[in-house]
């Protein structure tokens, strides 16, 4: 198993969007060979932040849904949102 946390810059509109965001992915992750979850996390005293915790089988499975189409498509949803570029681990 592999976990993954991930965390997104985002403007005031995309906090807002980010809950949303996130059940889309899921929907979309359902389909995706090795994914057995994903979750929303907050920081208590800083809800400003937005961090996904993203569960997958093993490595082959983070790298086949980091090279995948759907995941591009999701990602577009957010990049409007986005503060600056994001940096993403070399998988």
């Amino acid at each position: 198993m592999i976990k993954v946390l991930v965390e997104h810059f985002l403007n005031k509109p995309g906090i807002a969007f980010f809950p949303q965001g996130v059940s889309e992915v899921e929907q979309t992750l359902t389909n995706h060979h090795g994914f057995k979850s994903i979750e929303k996390l907050t920081i208590l005293n800083d809800t400003s932040r937005n961090f996904l915790l993203l569960v997958l089988d093993d490595l082959a499975s983070l790298r086949g849904w980091a090279s995948s189409a759907a995941r591009d498509h999701e990602m577009d949803k957010l990049t409007p949102y986005m503060l600056g570029q994001s940096k993403e681990p070399n998988v």
